[in-house]
Parts: structure tokens; sequence; C-alpha cells
């Protein structure tokens, strides 16, 4: 899969995208360590249960660029319930909410049995345990960490083994 990119799907981080969530509902828009406007946005979401924001997925054409969840509907929604007095919590809810939709619809788009999560947002509960949940119902077999961690300390080690197989 990663020597062809056949069904290996592009991504990018998505921690700066809660990073800049939080930021708009007034929480650390100045952090003094990674990942500290994530779990204060995660922090006022748990335990809210609230629909989704919009998180559509653009599936390319035939060649095209790779799968993407366009996030700018996301963050006009979080705007406007800003706007309208919206409680934080909830907005931070519902933006984790589009995130684990997002996930899944990226999942079953590439059409895989089994997926791994994993990279520094597999540390938000919210989001890996409600993809998890949401990708066990529909069939998937989900593999998430256990010995190391799915932030960089895990991402380092799974780049060492790939070098060493390389060499190998």
């Amino acid at each position: 899969m990663l020597e062809t990119g056949t069904r290996a799907p592009w991504t990018t981080s998505a921690g700066r995208l809660f990073d800049g969530l939080a930021a708009l509902v007034g929480l650390h828009a100045v952090t003094s360590y990674e990942g500290q406007a994530a779990i204060a946005f995660e922090a006022i979401a748990t335990g809210r249960t609230v629909a989704p924001y919009p998180l559509p997925l653009t599936a390319p054409a035939q060649g095209a660029a790779p799968l993407e969840l366009d996030w700018r509907p996301l963050v006009l929604a979080v705007l406007e319930d800003l706007s309208r007095g919206r409680d934080r919590g909830d907005i931070a809810a519902a933006a984790h909410a589009a995130l684990v939709a997002g996930v899944a619809a990226v999942a079953e788009e590439v059409g895989q049995a089994r997926v791994a999560l994993s990279g520094g947002c597999m540390q938000n509960h919210l989001l890996v345990e409600g993809v998890h949940a949401t990708l066990r119902r529909r069939g998937h077999d989900v593999l998430t960490h256990r010995l190391v961690p799915p932030n960089d300390g895990g991402i380092c080690l799974g780049q060492i083994a790939v070098a060493a197989a390389r060499l190998a």
C-alpha cells in the first residue's frame, strides 16, 4: 500500500485543527506545551452528546488528489454558534462528533476491513473511543495502541522499524 499509494490516504495533523478550534472558543490562544489547547478542548466536550458539525469528505475523481475532510463548514458552524451564544462545551462536543464521523467516513471510503488509529490526536479519548466504536459497529477490525504511545514516540518507533526493514 505504501509503495503504490493504493488505498493509503494522505493525512495531515488534526492537532492544529483542535488548536484552532480551542482558540476560537476562548481556550489557550497561546499555549505552553504541545497539546495544551486540544486537551482543554477535549475536557469541555467530555460527557456531552450533541449532533456533529458538518465535515464533508471530498472524494476526488480518478487520479486526482487524495481524500480530504473539508474543515471549512465545521469552522463556519463553530463561528455561527459562537455568535449565537451556544455553550462552548457543546461546540467542542459537536466538533469532536464531526471528527469521529469524518474519520469513520474516510475509513469507509478507503474500504479496508482493518483500520489502525494512530497519531497524536489518538491520545484524545473522545476521538479514539468514538472512532473505535463507530468502526467496530460497521464491521471493521480496529487497531489501537497498547504498548507504545500513538503520538510522536510511537511514530518514531514506526519510522525506525521501517528503516531497519529497508536496511535488512
